[in-house]
């Protein structure tokens, strides 16, 4: 690529793109690894998020964080939780969990 012209080489990849979308070529759908993700909502990446999301403002109690997304979630937070500690992506500080240092 020529010094200086890499906006264009970069519009011309995007507008490239857009082609291939509008003329519903998929190069996802055609590669061996294309996993198409689950649902967001009511899974264990949602409930993680909370977690997470939940902390990045301060600690908060085991209680609070396994209750954030409704009583029928209760256990599938509580995995979540575990999972963030042994991931070390949390930590258990006196009675209260925080985001990992």
């Amino acid at each position: 690529m020529p010094k200086g012209r890499a906006r264009e080489w970069y519009s011309a990849l995007m507008d490239y793109g857009a082609h291939l979308k509008r003329s519903g070529m998929s190069h996802n759908l055609r590669s061996k690894k294309y996993v198409k993700q689950s649902k967001f909502i009511g899974s264990l990446r949602e409930a993680r998020g909370a977690i997470l999301r939940s902390l990045a403002y301060g600690a908060a109690s085991p209680g609070y964080l396994i209750g954030l997304l409704g009583a029928a979630r209760r256990a599938q937070m509580r995995t979540a939780l575990w999972a963030l500690l042994r991931e070390r992506l949390i930590e258990k500080r006196d009675e209260n969990y925080t985001l990992a240092r």
